[in-house]
């Protein structure tokens, strides 16, 4: 049986693995909690970013889209990362840019339905 995702845990299991903490998790529009798969995802581009050290530099940039399956409600996801965060945005419209989804991911959008997860750098892992 899969346990409960507690958004405080998360954060603190990242910030003391890496210097990254999740800021944003909001609820998937279709099942009402946040979505398993998709914190996995990210979690997992993270840690590619983290491996590659410092081969990753200040304009290091990189970006795709899927559909995440692995739940009861796949949908069309974006994903991105960069040094200072990865980021992915789901169950966004057919129609919507690259540049829209990454606003809304850094909380920078408005008016669209979508669920949004960022791992963020952070000055100092939680106590």
């Amino acid at each position: 049986m899969n346990k409960p995702l507690s958004s405080r845990g998360l954060r603190t299991a990242v910030a003391h693995e890496q210097p990254f903490r999740l800021t944003r998790c909001t609820d998937c529009p279709q099942s009402g909690t946040p979505c398993r798969a998709g914190l996995e995802m990210l979690f997992r581009l993270q840690k590619g970013m983290a491996a590659a050290g410092q081969a990753v530099g200040e304009g290091f940039q990189m970006s795709g889209e899927m559909v995440l399956e692995g739940c009861a409600h796949p949908c069309r996801m974006m994903y991105f990362a960069e040094k200072g965060g990865c980021y992915l945005v789901g169950h966004i419209a057919e129609d919507m840019e690259e540049a829209e989804a990454l606003a809304l991911a850094k909380g920078q959008g408005a008016g669209q339905e979508a669920m949004v997860m960022a791992l963020e750098q952070v000055a100092q892992p939680l106590q």
